[in-house]
């Protein structure tokens, strides 16, 4: 594969034995004349979560804000509370710096990996906040992947899209073997010719 991970330094966990599941949000999607596809520097991820057949609404787990644990367990990047039910927490441990197009032809791509205590990641939704560069190197920021990008790179002549958009939620990590989730969003779109 041609992406890169960032890790996130989770300073509550080190030196804990601590096991907690890892959710790998998944993209997968067809594009014209784009080379690479990035999130923000500081990853926003809308996701509905879990716990005992209770599901939240959406939800943004925010990469680099740090949250008090209730109960003085460390921090998190995301704390909630379902009604009924306990608390839960989740942090980033990593996320992909920036994707080439050609990694779609594999199948799908993880684009973060969320560590989950307390409940589970049933969808997620990609947000406003990409940057798609065509092949040209012309730059388009601020792109909402959760609808169809389509742009006209003026200066090469050529349009620049991204359809199809596919997500999923994998259980088990980037150790592979994990579960798929059953609940997956899916947008297909037909294209037309110039």
């Amino acid at each position: 594969f041609h992406f890169r991970f960032l890790g996130v330094r989770n300073h509550h966990l080190r030196g804990s034995r601590l096991t907690m599941p890892v959710f790998s949000l998944k993209l997968q999607a067809e594009s014209e004349n784009v080379e690479t596809i990035s999130p923000e520097s500081v990853g926003r991820w809308a996701v509905v979560l879990s716990q005992g057949g209770e599901e939240s609404g959406e939800v943004f787990v925010i990469e680099g804000q740090e949250i008090d644990v209730p109960g003085g367990r460390g921090v998190a990047n995301f704390v909630m509370k379902f009604k009924g039910g306990s608390s839960c927490n989740i942090n980033v441990v990593s996320k992909v710096s920036e994707i080439r197009a050609d990694d779609f032809n594999v199948g799908p791509v993880t684009v973060c990996e969320l560590e989950c205590r307390g409940c589970e990641v049933v969808s997620w939704r990609p947000t406003d906040d990409w940057t798609v560069v065509a092949e040209s190197g012309a730059t388009f920021e601020e792109v909402d992947l959760s609808e169809d990008f389509d742009e006209y790179d003026e200066d090469n002549d050529a349009p620049v899209s991204i359809f199809n958009v596919e997500t999923s939620v994998e259980a088990g990590g980037s150790s592979g073997g994990g579960k798929k989730k059953k609940k997956k969003r899916k947008r297909k779109r037909k294209r037309t010719e110039l």
